[in-house]
């Protein structure tokens, strides 16, 4: 199933994830919270704090994960409900790192 964006406000829970079909220039913003995000067929890895955006730049799937509740703005985007294989096997291995570098970050910030 796929849902046309447009200029959609997402709110996810911690630990949520949802897939998009972004073109080439389509944003993403992160208005709270924290997420990680990665396209199909790129190596990099992408996170973004409240007030931080991501420009998509190839087409295809970008896989969206709320590190903690996060609200998102997207522009440019399709939701599917359902993420490529590759990409949720991705997700699944990094998640426990990325968690375990926030919380250090967190720890670090209260002194």
């Amino acid at each position: 199933m796929n849902i046309d964006l447009g200029n959609a406000a997402i709110v996810l829970k911690a630990q949520q994830l949802i897939r998009i079909n972004a073109s080439p220039w389509a944003r993403i913003r992160c208005d709270s919270g924290m997420v990680w995000i990665t396209q199909d067929g790129d190596p990099r890895d992408v996170v973004l704090a409240a007030g931080e955006q991501f420009t998509v730049d190839r087409p295809g799937a970008v896989v969206v994960l709320a590190i903690d509740g996060a609200t998102l703005q997207l522009d440019g985007c399709l939701q599917q409900s359902v993420p490529a294989k590759g990409l949720l096997s991705r997700l699944s291995e990094r998640l426990h790192i990325l968690r375990e570098l926030h919380l250090a970050g967190q720890a670090l910030a209260e002194g």
